[in-house]
């Protein structure tokens, strides 16, 4: 799953495939997308939503950092 918040690192990293042949940028998006995906409390709906929510996922601006749902646990950015 590749969520609206992560687009332009998808969008990125897969220029750099098709473009210059390097794989590197898009094998760690599609880690971090990994990441994200399974960190999400898919079990609970509301819980997802806030989630997707406070991350950044839904954010479609193109503008926002997409941060990890651990990150907001620990603040980091």
């Amino acid at each position: 799953m590749i969520i609206t918040g992560y687009r332009p690192d998808y969008l990125r990293a897969l220029k750099a495939l098709s473009h210059r042949g390097n794989a590197g940028p898009f094998v760690q998006m599609l880690i971090r997308a990994q990441h994200f995906v399974a960190e999400l409390p898919c079990d609970d709906y509301d819980r997802s939503i806030e989630v997707l929510r406070a991350t950044g996922a839904l954010d479609d601006s193109g503008e926002g950092r997409l941060r990890l749902p651990s990150e907001l646990a620990t603040g980091r950015t």
